[in-house]
């Protein structure tokens, strides 16, 4: 049996957590630069609220329902995303990660007992130890799992719990499921199948195996016979070396300065590295582009990239940073407002298993002051210690504010990660 765990509006949910205050207020997160509503708590989606609505269209809803308004804080999500998985691992076998509020979950140790009631404490244990509330759906496969999950989100008399414990049971769910609602079901599959008189979860679970590869793909001939209880796939327990690593924001203003995007660019690879660093990896290829918006038609128009090479893969800040700084510097043209810029890394591998070149040994020294760079950073917060050329200094010698860095005007603290953010008890 399998357990489908999500997390309910994720995002809103980690903000409530430290601000009890946003509990039944209707609450958006936006993306990147205050752009766009990603997520919404259901106070915010009952008044009309849609994903993807721009910020500047909400302003008028906003303040007539005092909707509070929080920007992407990605290091908290992150944070106590984790500890949710932490709290997850503790009631099943294996668990795969499926993505930031989402999980897998291998109940093979717990067949014995009550699966909705294990389903129940496992939800109650979350809530209590993280704030956040989450819905289970257990089954015999992952799509199965999916689809309880989803039954039990629409129904509050299921406790956010649904177990399906034979075949039967998810019969009678699916069919009560439009198409589109399966996991795995995009668009466009949807429309075909709906052509061809397939418009819930349960016609979808009758259709002949040879014709559901002929109509979509041997992904969707597989989502077929999940949907029937036959498992098609087990946990995704490996943890893949990613093919490449991207570093990349829009500018919170448009730069039009070279030394402006010389610290911008710096900044992203020193993120880029340290990412690397984490996961254990290094790479050989790194690539810088910048480009202006294709909005903003009434301006010029550019887009340009630049590439650089090591002969032995590298995770080394200040290395990596100096072909970054050259490639800007041969690709910067004036007269362009850029919108955005960034650094990609690839021929990523393992670093324990490159391999040192001829005429290149490796260098202890290098990987030494990485770490040390990081455990200062972990310790007193990132960017502690950063490379000079990632600031700005004015003509007067002192630190120039960093206008192309992304807007956030509703940045909520880093409450899990920071010393100087954690939340104090006042008496």
């Amino acid at each position: 049996m399998y357990a489908l765990v999500d997390c309910n509006n994720f995002y809103v949910s980690c903000e409530r957590v430290f601000d009890p205050c946003f509990r039944r207020v209707p609450t958006i997160v936006l993306s990147n630069n205050d752009g766009c509503a990603i997520a919404r708590s259901q106070e915010a989606t009952d008044l009309g609220i849609k994903m993807g609505d721009p910020l500047f269209e909400l302003r008028p809803l906003i303040d007539r329902h005092g909707i509070q308004v929080r920007s992407f804080n990605y290091t908290l999500y992150a944070s106590m995303s984790h500890r949710v998985q932490q709290v997850l691992q503790l009631h099943a076998g294996d668990v795969e990660i499926y993505s930031i509020d989402e999980a897998f979950l291998d109940l093979s140790p717990f067949m014995a007992s009550d699966l909705k009631g294990h389903g129940l404490r496992m939800k109650a244990q979350v809530q209590q130890w993280t704030g956040i509330p989450v819905g289970v759906g257990i089954a015999h496969t992952k799509t199965l799992a999916k689809a309880a999950n989803h039954w039990a989100k629409k129904h509050p008399d299921t406790g956010q719990v649904h177990c399906f414990r034979n075949q039967d049971e998810a019969d009678d769910v699916l069919r009560q499921q439009p198409v589109d609602d399966v996991w795995g079901i995009g668009p466009r599959w949807a429309a075909k199948l709906e052509a061809h008189g397939i418009k819930t979860a349960y016609d979808l679970s009758r259709m002949p195996t040879a014709d559901a590869r002929k109509l979509m793909n041997v992904v969707g001939e597989r989502t077929v016979r999940e949907l029937r209880g036959e498992r098609c796939g087990s946990l995704d327990l490996e943890a893949t070396t990613a093919k490449s690593l991207v570093r990349s924001r829009s500018f919170g203003n448009p730069v039009t300065e070279r030394a402006e995007m010389e610290a911008a660019v710096a900044t992203y690879a020193a993120r880029a590295c340290d990412k690397l660093r984490h996961r254990g990896l290094v790479a050989s290829t790194f690539t810088v582009f910048m480009q202006t918006s294709r909005f903003r038609t009434n301006e010029p128009q550019r887009s340009a990239s630049a590439g650089f090479s090591v002969t032995v893969g590298t995770s080394d800040t200040l290395r990596v940073t100096a072909g970054a700084l050259a490639a800007v510097r041969s690709l910067w043209a004036p007269g362009y407002r850029y919108a955005k810029a960034g650094i990609m890394a690839a021929g990523i591998e393992q670093a324990d298993h490159r391999q040192p070149g001829l005429f290149e040994p490796a260098n202890p020294r290098s990987d030494q002051l990485m770490a040390a760079m990081d455990t200062i950073n972990r310790r007193h917060g990132r960017d502690t210690v950063r490379v000079a050329a990632a600031t700005l200094r004015s003509k007067q010698g002192g630190w120039k504010k960093e206008n192309w860095k992304m807007k956030q005007d509703h940045h909520s603290p880093q409450f899990t990660t920071n010393w100087s953010e954690l939340m104090l008890a006042v008496a």
